[in-house]
């Protein structure tokens, strides 16, 4: 269980906060108590992820989190130039680094979270493998130990 709750915080915060910032992008600038949404979202997004990792096997959870955390924010500047006239595409020409930072730096957070959760699964792959093959090895140990004894015996 603390597994999954490091889990759910680690990578549910962060997803919190660019569900947070959807929300701004989202949200009519007109709507009451907006501010409030925008807060829930984040607030909302991190219990989901949390009550979703305690429901999922441990062997799953980081790499599930992570690969939506990652396409949560992959997709972000995409609907910042959906929703608004400051995305990249006017942001980087223009040189207005503190608008474009905002969104690469949720790109690059979207790059290593996929990238951790390729890890986590190809070490999940190797695991298994690992484990067959100092299974094999024993297994050749042990008949070679056992032969000088067989031989003794006859």
């Amino acid at each position: 269980a603390i597994e999954k709750a490091n889990a759910a915080t680690i990578v549910g915060l962060p997803t919190g906060i660019v569900a947070y910032l959807w929300a701004n992008r989202l949200l009519p600038v007109d709507l009451p108590e907006r501010a409030s949404l925008e807060t829930d979202a984040l607030f909302i997004t991190w219990f989901a992820m949390s009550l979703y990792a305690l429901a999922r096997p441990i062997d799953k959870v980081w790499k599930e989190l992570l690969v939506f955390g990652a396409g949560v924010a992959a997709l972000l500047p995409l609907v910042n130039a959906l929703t608004s006239n400051r995305h990249l595409g006017n942001t980087l020409p223009a040189g207005e680094w503190h608008l474009a930072g905002v969104d690469l730096t949720i790109l690059v957070f979207s790059v290593l979270m996929f990238f951790s959760a390729y890890k986590i699964h190809k070490r999940s792959v190797a695991a298994p493998k690992a484990a067959r093959k100092t299974r094999r090895i024993s297994a050749v140990a042990a008949s070679d130990t056992a032969k000088p004894a067989l031989e003794a015996a006859e």
